[in-house]
């Protein structure tokens, strides 16, 4: 299962991490979605979305996860994709990615 220290190890920085965490704390998440994506060779996919209200317009982020194997720590992040202009920066989350992972972990676990 993805984790959220695996996700605090993904991000670029402190930063980006504790900004997508306010975010998540202070329920900036709407219109959540969660479905199991059946026609891949893994066992355990998952595509999530919702649209995450920033500082100045609302964004649309995405996220598909590969679970892994259930209580291995072998999860990962098989895309994110955001609106918001800093999502273009390459090998970095976005926090409004980061702030939707942290919302499915949540109600996941």
């Amino acid at each position: 299962m993805y984790t959220k220290l695996q996700l605090q190890s993904a991000c670029a920085s402190r930063v980006d991490f504790q900004h997508g965490l306010d975010y998540y704390n202070n329920n900036r998440i709407d219109n959540f979605t969660c479905r199991k994506i059946e026609d891949t060779d893994a066992a355990n996919v998952v595509e999530i979305s919702a649209t995450v209200r920033g500082t100045f317009d609302d964004y649309s982020a995405r996220a598909v996860i590969d679970e892994g194997e259930a209580g291995s720590g072998t999860g990962r992040i098989i895309l994110d994709t955001c609106s918001c202009p800093g999502s273009t920066e390459k090998n970095r989350i976005c926090k409004h990615c980061i702030a939707l992972i942290l919302d499915y972990i949540e109600m996941r676990d």
